[in-house]
């Protein structure tokens, strides 16, 4: 190899990389600078707004810990301003009190490629189940009432579903595709609502009877679980509290898991109208919300420039 790089590029367009064996897609390493920490207390001081605002409401928080953030990515001791971990350890210096916080933690470069899709910026069944027992433990700490958490059975390989995630797209570089495993599991009776309709989110039936598209690069991740709207609306009447998600694309996975502890359960993509169009005063007031979960990455979770609860 000409270059001492474990990653390099994928191609001549795209920013993101291969692993030198050709079995990884990723991004860059991330950098940690001056502005970033403008940006991390101004989302600290976003939170510490919102708990004065709502002292009876919990906030908790579900950081998509990334590799390129952490110092097991294999380009981080090439970088001089590498993020290796600072920017979450500024953050939890100075995080407001009352703030509930969790992490994914990456623990190495393995362990990245076990909790994430080789091909894909979003997580794994593996990875969403660990986050799910860690939102449990966080929720349960704070609520007495939200019963146990869900028995998953069993882990299935979907067979014949050969997945190229957004980073395979977008290079078109000839990487292996990633197997697409999915969690069986039984939920109480719930109904799903998009702007006061019910509907069926996700083609979970049609997967496992064999019934997907074989184009090569269908979106299996989105077609599986369903796509991401404005909001969606989770009535499953367990207790008497109501969950308001805010989340960036990584909730789809087993989103109705984190819900089935809840009576109604509002799900907003960080990027919604509905975000825009409402203060989240607003929101928490008409939709009678006893609690607020931020499950995404960092650039939503603690460093964010793209959302705020008080732009």
């Amino acid at each position: 190899m000409l270059f001492p790089d474990s990653a390099i590029p994928a191609d001549l367009i795209s920013d993101y990389l291969i692993t030198a064996d050709g079995s990884a897609l990723l991004r860059p390493v991330k950098t940690f600078e001056h502005n970033d920490k403008e940006s991390i207390d101004n989302r600290i001081n976003d939170y510490e707004k919102f708990i004065q605002r709502h002292p009876g409401i919990e906030l908790f928080i579900f950081n998509v810990n990334l590799v390129e953030m952490t110092p097991y990515h294999p380009n981080s001791g090439l970088t001089a301003t590498a993020d290796n971990g600072q920017s979450l350890n500024y953050f939890l210096r100075n995080k407001p009190t009352g703030l509930n916080f969790e992490n994914l933690e990456i623990n190495d470069f393995n362990d990245h490629l076990e909790k994430f899709f080789p091909s894909d910026h979003h997580w794994n069944i593996h990875g969403a189940l660990e986050e799910y027992y860690k939102i449990y433990k966080m929720l349960s700490d704070a609520y007495s009432n939200l019963g146990p958490p869900a028995e998953i059975m069993s882990i299935k390989k979907l067979e014949g579903v050969d997945f190229l995630g957004a980073y395979a797209r977008g290079s078109l570089y000839p990487i292996k595709p990633d197997a697409f495993e999915a969690a069986i599991y039984e939920l109480p009776e719930f109904k799903i609502f998009y702007e006061n309709q019910e509907i069926a989110l996700g083609k979970k039936a049609e997967y496992f009877n064999g019934d997907f598209s074989s184009d090569k690069y269908t979106n299996h991740y989105r077609e599986f679980y369903g796509r991401g709207t404005r909001s969606l609306l989770y009535q499953f009447r367990n207790n008497e509290r109501n969950l308001l998600i805010i989340a960036s694309s990584h909730a789809l996975c087993i989103q109705d898991l984190r819900a089935s502890h809840f009576n109604k359960t509002l799900v907003v993509d960080y990027r919604s109208s509905l975000l825009k169009e409402y203060s989240i005063d607003q929101i928490m007031e008409d939709y009678k919300m006893d609690a607020v979960l931020i499950l995404a990455q960092p650039n939503i979770t603690y460093m964010s420039d793209e959302f705020k609860f008080y732009p």
